[in-house]
């Protein structure tokens, strides 16, 4: 097959998505509000729940710390 033109490349390649770079912008802020308020909520439920790592001879904290602090992140 030969290789294909920048012509070709471009009639085929989803230009669209990438020419709105305001709707990336707002995603990524949206993004990145959501993952901030989950990450408080989250530790709030944490320490209701009493869901929090103790601290020991030999953890590196020294106050009891919650546990899925990183679950907000990946939701």
């Amino acid at each position: 097959m030969l290789p294909l033109s920048s012509a070709q490349i471009a009639s085929w390649y989803p230009a669209a998505l990438f020419s709105n770079v305001a709707v990336l912008f707002v995603g990524g802020i949206a993004a990145f509000i959501l993952a901030y308020v989950l990450t408080f909520g989250v530790i709030a439920v944490c320490r209701k729940m009493n869901w929090l790592d103790q601290p020991a001879e030999r953890r590196v904290h020294k106050v009891a710390m919650p546990r899925m602090g990183g679950v907000a992140m990946f939701l």
